[in-house]
């Protein structure tokens, strides 16, 4: 039966719907070159429930190299409820000394029906497993590369000896986050505690509340002169300029922002928006668009003393400069998931998306008969945690946009319930 299953699962791997690019993020090693780690996210189909793949690869640009770096998958659902298929999720990954082959990664790995937080490095023999609640982010510390930090929803995790061993070393309640080490002093870190950033300047025992706006989702970028700090939060680019202590939001749209810096240029900050590249030359108090793609952009990443920025849209990266727009890498459609029918039936509930994502997210589902009709959220464990809709509905394509910013990081599934009877079930991944 197992055979069966796995044969099973192979097949409709290779019938799953078009893959497209979830992620995109850039490193220069020692020798000023550059490698990309771009995520490919993949639906697969399944009885009870979909499963994905969102796999992240390694792109060495100098030597024209492609490989797969870290597997991040979800399977698909072949029986009920309460059981459901097996899963990796990769939630952070940092390097050492410029080194795309010395890596940390943390993330949540689990079973049928249980789940282990997870930090592993590139040595196979360093393993550290926290039992239930998923490892949302681990951190470097740029002046002693021993030191390191790590969180989960509810506790801060410290290593002195390069993540070989971890204590708890701070328990800071439910909903938190670590975002960042600074790159100027281990002992100052942020993090998100409640959905509000705080900081930290005694390596992590105490913190302060330094803004009440609600923010998820949050990469921090430090500027080099020690008092400008940049973040997007979804739709918003909002900035620090006394290192943290006070925030603003100076730049909002509609869609999803993506951001990269010059961290050897002060002031020098690049923005997407939409399909738009924006740049700002004073630290985000103006900006002016400099390149425009044909679709929209899902990651940056600005080459640091180089005119030069890769871009990912769904379907293609490009590498940008003075001479024009270059596409590098472009994903090949597969078979559409349209021509795929793995249960037919009268209602369909589709992917979340973007998935992963940060904050909130596009839920799409398809009614055939008037009914009354709900969108239920559930846990890993299989508990309902939230009613994200309930309404009495006439036959029709329908979406509306859901925000998780009170939820912690996680594996979710939520469940289109037609006149209290359960249609389809997907999984969404939140990552904070």
């Amino acid at each position: 039966m197992k055979f069966l299953i796995i044969v099973i699962n192979l097949f409709l791997f290779n019938l799953s719907m078009a893959e497209s690019f979830s992620e995109l993020r850039g490193m220069e090693d020692s020798l000023g070159n550059t490698h990309l780690f771009y995520r490919i996210y993949q639906v697969i189909p399944g009885i009870y429930g979909d499963g994905c793949n969102n796999s992240i690869y390694h792109f060495d640009l100098s030597n024209s190299l492609d490989t797969l770096f870290l597997f991040d998958y979800a399977e698909p659902d072949y029986f009920p409820p309460p059981l459901h298929g097996g899963g990796n999720v990769v939630l952070d990954y940092k390097f050492w000394n410029q080194d795309p082959g010395q890596f940390i990664y943390c993330g949540f790995s689990w079973g049928t029906d249980i789940g282990s937080g997870y930090i592993w490095d590139y040595n196979p023999e360093v393993r550290y497993w926290y039992y239930g609640s998923p490892m949302t982010a681990v951190e470097i510390s740029k002046q002693n590369d021993s030191l390191l930090f790590a969180s989960n929803m509810e506790i801060l995790f410290k290593s002195t000896n390069g993540g070989y061993t971890w204590e708890e070393y701070n328990f800071l309640g439910w909903n938190f986050q670590l975002i960042n080490l600074s790159p100027f002093d281990d002992s100052i870190i942020f993090t998100i505690i409640d959905s509000h950033i705080s900081k930290s300047i005694d390596g992590g025992l105490n913190f302060t509340l330094v803004d009440s706006m609600m923010f998820n989702g949050i990469n921090f970028y430090f500027d080099m002169d020690s008092s400008h700090i940049y973040g997007v939060s979804g739709y918003d680019f909002f900035r620090s300029s006394d290192f943290g202590n006070s925030w603003e939001i100076i730049y909002s749209n509609t869609t999803a922002l993506n951001i990269s810096i010059d961290p050897f240029t002060s002031g020098q900050i690049y923005l997407s928006s939409y399909n738009q590249i924006l740049l700002s030359n004073d630290c985000g108090n103006t900006f002016q668009q400099i390149y425009e793609l044909d679709d929209p952009i899902i990651g940056l990443y600005k080459k640091p003393m180089f005119n030069k920025i890769y871009a990912a849209t769904l379907s293609d990266i490009y590498e940008i400069d003075s001479t024009g727009i270059l596409l590098i890498k472009h994903l090949t459609a597969m078979e559409n998931e349209e021509n795929i029918e793995v249960i037919p039936t009268n209602y369909e509930l589709e992917q979340n998306f973007p998935n992963p994502f940060n904050s909130s997210t596009t839920i799409r589902y398809k009614i055939k008969k008037t009914g009354q009709i709900k969108i239920l959220l559930f846990d890993l464990t299989g508990q309902e945690i939230e009613v994200l809709f309930d309404r009495h509905q006439t036959p029709g394509d329908y979406h509306f946009q859901w925000d998780a910013r009170d939820l912690a990081s996680g594996i979710y599934f939520y469940s289109l319930i037609v006149n209290d009877r359960s249609v389809s079930t997907r999984k969404m991944v939140l990552l904070k």
